[in-house]
C-alpha cells in the first residue's frame, strides 16, 4: 500500500509468512516489514519484472490494424452527402414515421386541440402557419368511451361523422411474454395498432388518446424504453406515424420541456416531437418542441 513518509512516497512490503506464532488462526496478523520508498521500488527487480511482463497498472494497449472505415474517410470527405427525402404531417413539423406527443395536465385542452387539429389537418388547412399533408388515419381512444368522445365533439361543435374513431377500452393484449413471465412481448398499444393495420392496411397515421395507458411500470426507465422502442420500430416497419396525448405530473404542470411527460425520462428522450400545454394566467401556453427545429410558442 502506498504511504506518505518524510515528504516522499513509500511502499510497504510485507511477508505473509511472518505471522504471530501461537495465536489462533482468526487472530493471526501480518507483520509489515522492510518499508520501501517509491524511488527504491522503481529501481527494484520486482518493478523490472512487472514492466517486462507488460505491467500491472500501466499496461500498454496494442495499436489495432488499420480499420477499413478509416481508409474510406478521405473518399467520404470528398463526396457529396445524400439524404433521404422526408414527408411531414405539417410542412417541416411532425415528420412521418415517428412518434409525437401532446402533454399537459387533465382538463387543459389536449383533446380539444387534438380533434380541432385532426379536422383542420384532414381538410388540408394551414396549422401553425404550415401546409398540412393528410394521410389515411384512425383515432384510438384509450381513456374514454364512445359516448365520452361524442360529448367532447359536441362541446367543440364538430360532427362525429367527420372522424374515423376506434374506442379501445376493451382491447387487452394476451399474447406472449418475456422470460420473466410478466413483461409482454409488446405493449397493448402496439398490439392494437397491428390489429388495426391488419383490418385496414391503408392506415398511415394513428392519433392515440391516452398514449401510455396500459404501459407496464410507467416510471421504470427500462420498461418504458422497451415499450417506446417497440412502438418506434413499429413505425419504421409499417411506415406509420403516431400522435398521442398523455399527462404531465402535478409538479410539472407548468413545465414546457420534454421532462414534462408523466413517467420515466425515457419518454422525452425517445419521442420525436413534444407539444406541451400549460396554463398561463387566463390563457393556455402551447409550446412545440421538435428535435430538428427551434421551439415554437403560441
Amino acid at each position: 500500500t502506498p504511504n506518505q513518509k518524510h515528504g516522499h512516497v513509500s511502499r510497504a512490503v510485507y511477508n505473509p509468512k511472518h505471522l504471530h506464532q501461537g495465536d489462533h488462526k482468526e487472530d493471526q496478523q501480518v507483520d509489515l516489514i522492510d518499508e520501501q520508498s517509491w524511488e527504491e521500488y522503481l529501481s527494484s527487480p520486482e518493478y523490472a519484472e512487472e514492466m517486462e511482463n507488460g505491467g500491472v497498472e500501466n499496461s500498454v494497449v496494442e495499436a489495432p490494424a488499420e480499420w477499413p472505415h478509416f481508409a474510406k474517410l478521405k473518399e467520404i470527405d470528398q463526396s457529396k452527402p445524400v439524404y433521404p427525402s422526408q414527408t411531414y404531417l405539417l410542412d417541416g413539423l411532425l415528420p412521418t414515421g415517428e412518434m409525437h406527443v401532446l402533454v399537459g395536465s387533465s382538463g387543459v385542452g389536449k383533446s380539444t386541440f387534438l380533434y380541432d387539429f385532426i379536422n383542420r389537418w384532414q381538410h388540408e388547412e394551414k396549422i401553425f402557419g404550415r401546409k398540412a399533408t393528410r394521410y389515411p388515419y384512425i383515432i384510438l381512444s384509450n381513456d374514454r368511451s364512445k359516448a365520452g368522445i361524442v360529448r367532447t365533439l359536441q362541446r367543440i361543435g364538430l360532427n362525429p361523422r367527420l372522424f374515423n374513431i376506434k374506442e379501445t377500452l376493451r382491447i387487452v393484449y394476451a399474447g406472449g411474454y418475456m422470460k420473466d413471465g410478466r413483461t409482454p412481448l409488446m405493449s397493448e398499444l402496439e398490439f392494437t395498432i397491428r390489429e388495426c393495420v391488419k383490418k385496414e392496411p391503408a392506415l398511415r397515421v394513428f392519433f392515440v388518446e391516452g398514449l401510455h395507458i396500459g404501459q407496464t411500470e410507467g416510471n421504470d426507465y427500462g420498461a418504458t424504453s422497451r415499450s417506446l422502442k417497440g412502438l418506434n420500430a413499429l413505425c419504421q416497419e409499417l411506415n406509420l406515424t403516431i400522435v398521442g396525448t398523455t399527462h404531465t405530473p402535478k409538479h410539472g404542470a407548468q413545465q414546457s420541456t420534454r421532462e414534462a411527460i408523466l413517467g420515466s425520462v425515457a419518454n422525452g428522450g425517445m419521442i420525436e416531437t413534444v407539444i406541451t400545454f400549460a396554463r398561463a394566467k387566463d390563457a393556455i401556453k402551447l409550446v412545440v418542441i421538435p428535435r430538428q427545429e427551434a421551439e415554437l410558442t403560441f
